[in-house]
């Protein structure tokens, strides 16, 4: 019976350069699909909530430090909100906040509007998020395929 010896050997430096840039790459993909995502979410959120007087819909809001429930009853076009959404949350961020500060907004989205099913919010999370589904993190430049 022959005895095999098998010898391995590995350059732990290079092993830990090739890492790091992959960690970049993931950070730079990363910061650049949050602020997509947020504004997918509202783009596909103010398009389903039911419209009344417009205060619902022009509540929805993006922000990268936390929750921003200012209403802003000026704005009643879905092109509008979604064009704030997109000027607050910039080309790169670390985290996104998508909020609504109409006070009956958990309301609409329990179905008290004929104009939109139950739990539209949710529904347009999942949207929003079904349109990255072919992102790479691990590879350079995927995200500018969205």
């Amino acid at each position: 019976m022959a005895r095999f010896k098998m010898r391995m050997t590995t350059n732990s430096k290079e092993l830990q350069i090739q890492l790091r840039r992959i960690a970049g790459v993931v950070q730079e993909n990363a910061e650049t699909l949050v602020p997509e995502i947020a504004v997918a979410i509202v783009e596909d959120v103010t398009a389903d909530t039911p419209v009344d007087t417009g205060m619902a819909r022009s509540g929805w809001n993006a922000s990268k430090s936390g929750p921003d429930y200012v209403r802003k009853p000026a704005i009643t076009s879905e092109s509008q909100v979604v064009s704030r959404a997109r000027s607050a949350m910039g080309k790169k961020a670390d985290g996104a906040f998508v909020s609504n500060g109409v006070p009956y907004i958990g309301k609409l989205d329990q179905g008290s509007s004929q104009q939109a099913p139950a739990g539209f919010v949710r529904a347009a999370v999942v949207k929003a998020v079904a349109k990255l589904a072919g992102v790479r993190l691990l590879t350079p430049g995927s995200t500018k395929k969205i």
